[in-house]
């Protein structure tokens, strides 16, 4: 009787754990750490893990353990946890060594692996059972190994919808020294049944996500963004990789409804800027055009009148460093724009 009653408590745990499902998603960064004494490679990576997880499902982990390029493992240490629109957000840190040195060009992996994926994700079947896997990738050769890591700065996901499609602005910014970053849309790693929603688009080079605004409860996606530089031939090379998971709830989302718009046809430029974005190709003399500016969060930061003539501008000086979105309307359709900020 006792090793019953011992067998049904076990049973309850193991439920009670598998129906604590908490993860909307995770990504890690991978930095090399630079001898500063003679200024040459170690092989020693710093590591920080972002885990995003649902606050009401309050999952205990002191620490995480991750698998390592050379076949090892090792664990990381919980260095921060704060709740930010629904959303926790919890940050792992640790570093690791690699004994001796590396072929040119050769990639080091750290990965994570947890099976604590939320459940009812729309694109995975029985989300809950299926894994959640993060990923990073950096290359080790002479030329990247000082280059500083990038960050991945609008998290937890914040959707605006413009037209007819929801919008999801990664908004990752790049580390000094590195020539640009590239997007894609990534299948999932040993999760059964993940599927792409129908008229999912992720841009190859601002990494904004769109897909129809018809689609309604969990869904999440997978992105690949690479991290580029050029060696001292003029070459472009890949110097980090990165896989970032996360779960959008088309179901809560609040954002932008503007109501039918299209791609504008007026000229923004520069874009970037630090200062001021001018305006041209309006069509009609004498035309009020309104105009609202919002951040990643769809929230609205500054809106204002112009009158046409040819050539109009509007400072936005005074907005913090990132990406924007623009919109005009001239009382009977709208245009949309995208502008990035940054400081001098």
């Amino acid at each position: 009787m006792k090793h019953l009653v011992l067998l049904i408590l076990e049973l309850l745990f193991v439920s009670c754990q598998l129906s604590a499902q908490d993860i909307k998603g995770a990504y890690i960064r991978s930095s090399w750490v630079p001898n500063t004494i003679t200024f040459t490679p170690i092989y020693e990576y710093s590591y920080t893990l972002t885990l995003l997880t649902d606050p009401l499902i309050n999952v205990s982990r002191s620490t995480v353990t991750v698998s390592f390029g050379d076949n090892t493992s090792g664990t990381l240490s919980l260095a921060s946890t704060t709740i930010v629109s629904g959303t926790t957000i919890r940050t792992y840190t640790g570093t690791h060594l690699y004994a001796g040195s590396t072929p040119d060009g050769a990639y080091y992996a750290v990965e994570y692996l947890d099976g604590f994926r939320v459940a009812n994700i729309k694109n995975i079947p029985t989300s809950q059972t299926q894994s959640v896997y993060a990923r990073s990738l950096i290359v080790a050769n002479q030329y990247f190994w000082t280059k500083p890591s990038g960050t991945v700065t609008n998290y937890p996901p914040s959707l605006g919808i413009i037209g007819n499609n929801f919008m999801y602005d990664l908004m990752f910014t790049k580390g000094t020294d590195i020539d640009s970053v590239s997007y894609s849309l990534f299948n999932y790693f040993n999760v059964g049944g993940y599927y792409i929603p129908d008229g999912a688009v992720l841009s190859p080079t601002s990494g904004i996500l769109t897909f129809p605004r018809d689609s309604i409860g969990l869904y999440t996606f997978n992105v690949k963004i690479i991290e580029w530089g050029k060696d001292p031939t003029g070459l472009r090379r890949p110097s980090r990789t990165t896989y970032v998971d996360f779960v959008i709830d088309i179901n809560t989302t609040v954002g932008l409804n503007e109501g039918e718009s299209r791609k504008s046809s007026l000229n923004l430029y520069p874009n970037p800027t630090s200062n001021y974005l001018f305006i041209d190709n309006l069509k009609t003399e004498n035309q009020i055009l309104n105009y609202k500016i919002y951040g990643s969060a769809s929230q609205k930061l500054i809106e204002g009148n112009l009158i046409s003539t040819n050539q109009h501008s509007i400072d936005v000086s005074n907005l913090p460093q990132g990406t924007y979105f623009i919109i005009f309307s001239d009382g009977t359709q709208t245009f949309e724009n995208k502008f990035v900020l940054f400081q001098d």
